[in-house]
């Protein structure tokens, strides 16, 4: 009664979806004193008759620090406990085609992320809720309609089949990204919102433990005692990918030492695979070390039985109806599972929602307008980026420039951190104060600035060539040779842009014969006698560049016709218009096309690593 009578004076909330951003929901709803009702479409997941029935079916999930600072948020001591049973993963572990392992950290200093259940951690959110008096826990219960006007949520309980209703001072939800919340609050207001399927499906498979096995020369005492414990297949502080480009498969460890894999592939390769032969000859030719770790007979078995999902990512331009709903986590912004954000943004959602509220304590309809104006952009930026790391993850991470600006990011980070300059994954994963959409511009501006500072290098370095050039010609003896790209007509030859004439055409011997004669003494413009010889006095200009490029030309002449080397000196002028101008001309589309990225992004404000 007591209780009863203190609730009734508690402001009330309704949440839809008992997952784990429904139930971390509750828990930061009841530590703020509201009486809250969290309502669930299936029945008790901690149940033993639920325990076989893969409750919560989903790809294994990677906690960060974004999801670890929400569960901090709502209990500390309960997050140490959580932490205590995740799984560590410091990098990637890339498998090529041959089975040859090569580890990427995740971060410069050692952070990581953690593999963890997903139904584990739900059970140990539910519990906690639970513990609050006053929460209160309905399972097995649809929303059927929401009465705006009169704040009224009906409810069917599926057990019974009647029908239920609530009044609540708001409505939470987070019931997925087939969210009937969301689709009760379009029918209010507009509500801009997409819907993108990518191209890839997914599978689930299982690389099961290794256990040791026993010799058959051992004692029978001996094989009678305890068998040791288990082995992880594969390094387990690693999550595991084997990338081909168009489809991959990855792996993360789970606490009975077992791996959970998923394949992605796009839906018509899952459809030519319709055999066991078929199945297992891609495999081995593709995967062919992960055929050993899962076993070819499981493999044919959970490939066959194991239902082929799709993959959604899903856009909202608001997650609040104003003053009397929002939505949170996979019903507002589900994404791809690609960056490992989905349940991480979810918390975060849940973190940020309150401290809104309370920063606005009684006023919930400016809390709301406010968390809406701060996470809305946030939500399609790490739907973007989660896009964005399904192409990485895939074929990025076998690319050399790839790994070269990972490492050019990692030393700046390590060594002049003063600079700002850090690896994006390092920001979406690591550090919680920096918004989704901040880490999006900030790598932005960052690839711009690393590709001027590239096209200045490049154009260094061709500097460098060229001046290394002159140094080898002049040691060679290829500098002030007489160009032998032939008379250009009866008594003329062209030299570094100067026209000398000669009484007779010059003989063969003038196409291969260095020219060893002094400088002149008069000046070139003065009217120089004809040359008995081909071998004449030349004074080359400053502007020319002092080496030549070798060709291969066809030389005739009255006398004589062959194919002779011809070295072909070019004016330095020339030379830096025939580098610099093309240079010159695509770094402005590469601004170009950044801009562009960036009004896409903008415009988009109106999808595991």
């Amino acid at each position: 009664m007591v209780q009863d009578y203190l609730e009734a004076s508690m402001p009330t909330v309704a949440i839809i979806g008992a997952g784990p951003v429904g139930a971390l929901a509750a828990i930061y709803f009841a530590q703020s004193n509201y009486a809250v009702h969290l309502y669930e479409l299936r029945s008790d997941p901690r149940l033993p008759e639920n325990q076989l029935k893969n409750f919560s079916k989903s790809i294994n999930l990677a906690l960060s620090d974004r999801g670890i600072e929400g569960l901090k948020g709502a209990d500390k001591e309960f997050a140490r406990k959580i932490m205590s049973d995740v799984i560590p993963m410091h990098g990637r572990m890339i498998h090529d085609g041959k089975g040859k392992q090569e580890s990427q950290l995740y971060d410069i200093h050692g952070r990581h992320i953690n593999a963890v259940d997903r139904g584990w951690l739900n059970e140990e959110l539910l519990t906690k809720a639970e513990s609050f008096p006053n929460v209160h826990v309905h399972f097995k219960h649809k929303l059927l309609r929401c009465d705006w006007d009169s704040n009224t949520y009906h409810f069917r309980n599926t057990a019974t089949n009647e029908e239920v209703s609530i009044k609540a001072d708001l409505l939470v939800g987070a019931d997925g990204a087939h969210s009937v919340v969301r689709n009760q609050m379009m029918r209010r207001i507009p509500i801009s919102f997409s819907q993108h399927y990518i191209d890839s499906t997914w599978c689930e498979l299982t690389i099961p433990p290794v256990f040791p096995t026993f010799s058959a020369s051992l004692s029978t005492s001996l094989q009678t005692q305890t068998p040791p414990a288990p082995n992880f297949a594969l390094n387990p502080n690693r999550l595991h990918i084997w990338p081909r480009q168009t489809f991959m498969l990855i792996a993360l460890p789970n606490t009975d030492r077992s791996f959970t894999c998923t394949l992605f592939m796009p839906q018509a390769m899952f459809d030519a695979l319709t055999t066991p032969a078929e199945l297992l000859t891609f495999f081995e030719k593709e995967f062919p070390d992960a055929v050993g770790y899962i076993g070819k007979d499981r493999l044919v078995h959970e490939f066959f039985r194991n239902p082929k999902e799709p993959l959604v990512s899903i856009k909202a331009s608001t997650h609040v109806l104003p003053g009397r709903a929002v939505i949170l986590g996979d019903a507002a912004h589900a994404m791809v599972p690609f960056y490992g954000q989905g349940m991480n943004a979810g918390f975060e959602d849940v973190r940020i929602l309150h401290e809104h509220l309370r920063a606005n304590p009684g006023d919930i309809p400016t809390a709301l307008a406010a968390y809406d104006k701060e996470r809305v952009k946030d939500a399609h930026a790490i739907c973007d980026l989660a896009l964005h790391n399904y192409e990485e993850m895939r074929a990025g991470v076998n690319s050399r420039a790839y790994l070269l600006r990972k490492k050019t990011e990692e030393w700046f980070y390590a060594n002049v951190p003063a600079l700002g300059i850090r690896t994006l994954y390092t920001m979406v994963s690591f550090d919680p104060a920096v918004p989704y959409s901040a880490a999006l511009r900030h790598a932005e501006l960052q690839g711009t600035w690393f590709k001027w500072v590239g096209a200045l290098v490049s154009v260094g370095v061709v500097g460098a060539l060229i001046t290394t050039a002159r140094v080898v010609a002049r040691m060679m003896g290829w500098i002030d040779r007489v160009d032998r790209y032939g008379p250009m007509g009866p008594g003329r030859v062209w030299r570094m842009g100067v026209e000398y004439t000669y009484q007779s055409l010059p003989p063969a011997s003038f196409y291969s014969r260095p020219l060893t004669c002094p400088a002149p003494t008069k000046s070139p413009r003065a009217p120089r006698p004809p040359l008995p010889h081909p071998r004449y006095p030349v004074k080359l200009r400053r502007s020319d560049v002092r080496i030549g490029l070798p060709l291969r030309l066809s030389v005739s002449n009255y006398f004589h016709s062959s194919r002779r080397a011809a070295v072909l000196p070019v004016p330095r002028r020339t030379l830096i218009q025939i580098i610099l101008v093309p240079l010159l001309a695509l770094l402005p589309l590469g601004v170009v096309r950044e801009l562009a990225g960036r009004s896409r992004h903008s415009l988009s404000d109106m999808i595991v690593n």
